[in-house]
């Protein structure tokens, strides 16, 4: 007969975050980018306080 043990009849479960951060790095400074320039041109559309706001924050 088995024995029920904690860890005895399951297979390893596989890791929560799977390996897909091999091209993270790379293009995580170009979304960045990407996501600023299109807050700014909302923002100059809408209100040139909010842009002068941003442009402070962000240093530009």
């Amino acid at each position: 007969m088995k024995k029920n043990s904690a860890k005895g009849d399951r297979p390893p479960q596989p890791p929560l975050h799977p390996q897909q951060t091999k091209h993270r790095g790379k293009s995580i400074g170009g979304a960045i980018a990407k996501r600023g320039a299109e807050l700014t041109d909302f923002a100059e559309k809408h209100s040139p306080t909010i842009t002068s706001a941003i442009r402070t924050i962000l240093g530009f």
